[in-house]
């Protein structure tokens, strides 16, 4: 029963993804690259160029993008993924000219602006300085959370609602105005629940409790952008802030990883038995150990056509349960007693298997 079960929840959301996918891909490449492209011969008073062949290529980009500057030498590359890009500006009668590491954040607008030379300037010029990472194409406050702040700084920890599951959520305490509740992560004041959830695109709250249903594994994910104000209404049907994450997918290039966090129960405190007035029953438990492991695997299956992505997760929660606390004399606190010989011990153990894949066909240069 269980596995037709989820045969059959597979199914539908294999169909609507297929049906949808367009609509999603939409919604998790948001991120924009704008900017002008001028020439920079001093006498030729900064006058913009026509028809510059502008490419952008990243290892988290499925082929390249290409765009062409119109005649007041702007340009505009929209719906890409998050991740690190380079810059390529090519233009008849001027010397082509690359920008590396120009980092793109979720759900932001960049703008880049270059001056190209013409072939024939010999002049030396030294171009210094960092490409731009500030949105000039919104208001929204809030941060973003890349892989490679993940691996450099250990910030995201289980939740207690989710045992071992070190969800993309998580990260959300980063912010300003967040800390973590009983649910996972209040901000500004509103609790977890009233915080929406959005997993490339598509809403993940719980329909009946309003918390996060897909708890992925950050390892699972490529960037989190965590929005505390000023959202735009395709982040409606929230109170709080929002958390939207994009998924790792394949590109031409073959990656993976493997990973595995330990938590050993001896290293955790003495734990206090809670006893609450008029209650007749306590229990008391101890953690022995919580972890994961999992790895990741993602490339091409055609060059600049068709690109995987999968990854397999194993989390265990391992308790020791002494056993459970009888009030012989209700209202009593000095009467509390064991139900049976504490040295008869249980024990208590939770196993969650997530695997997901993930496929990208890129059916023409504007759909995929």
């Amino acid at each position: 029963m269980r596995v037709s079960r989820v045969l059959r929840e597979t199914g539908v959301v294999l169909c609507a993804g297929l049906l949808f996918g367009s609509a999603v891909l939409a919604q998790s490449s948001s991120s924009v690259i704008i900017g002008t492209v001028v020439n920079a011969d001093p006498s030729a008073n900064k006058a913009p160029i026509v028809d510059v062949v502008v490419t952008a290529t990243s290892p988290n980009l499925q082929g390249e993008q290409t765009v062409v500057t119109d005649k007041s030498g702007g340009y505009r590359i929209p719906q890409l993924p998050p991740g690190d890009y380079t810059l390529r500006f090519d233009a008849q009668g001027f010397k082509p000219f690359a920008r590396s590491a120009v980092q793109l954040r979720l759900n932001r607008t960049i703008r880049v602006n270059v001056e190209l030379l013409p072939e024939a300037f010999t002049e030396q010029i030294e171009i210094t300085g960092t490409p731009p990472t500030i949105d000039v194409g919104s208001t929204t406050t809030g941060v973003n959370v890349d892989q490679e702040f993940i691996r450099r700084i250990a910030v995201n920890r289980p939740g207690g609602k989710g045992g071992a599951a070190r969800s993309f959520e998580s990260l959300a305490e980063l912010a300003p105005g967040a800390q973590n509740d009983q649910y996972g992560v209040s901000i500004n004041g509103a609790t977890s629940p009233e915080n929406g959830y959005v997993v490339d695109g598509l809403s993940t709250n719980d329909p009946a409790f309003g918390i996060n249903a897909s708890p992925l594994s950050i390892e699972f994910v490529q960037d989190v952008n965590v929005v505390t104000g000023g959202y735009l209404p395709e982040f409606g049907r929230s109170t709080g802030g929002v958390i939207n994450a994009v998924t790792r997918s394949g590109s031409n290039e073959f990656h993976g990883s493997v990973f595995a966090n330990l938590t050993p129960g001896t290293f955790e405190g003495n734990r206090t038995l809670v006893i609450d007035e008029g209650s007749v029953i306590a229990g008391e438990n101890t953690l022995r150990n919580l972890g994961d492991l999992g790895a990741t695997l993602g490339g091409p299956i055609l060059q600049d056509k068709l690109w995987f992505y999968t990854s397999y997760r194993h989390i265990s929660t391992d308790n020791t349960v002494p056993g459970m606390f009888v009030n012989r004399n209700a209202g009593n606190p000095n009467a509390w007693l064991p139900d049976f010989d504490r040295s008869q011990q249980a024990f208590s153990e939770t196993l969650d298997r997530i695997l997901t894949a993930r496929v990208t066909w890129q059916v023409t240069p504007r759909n995929k």
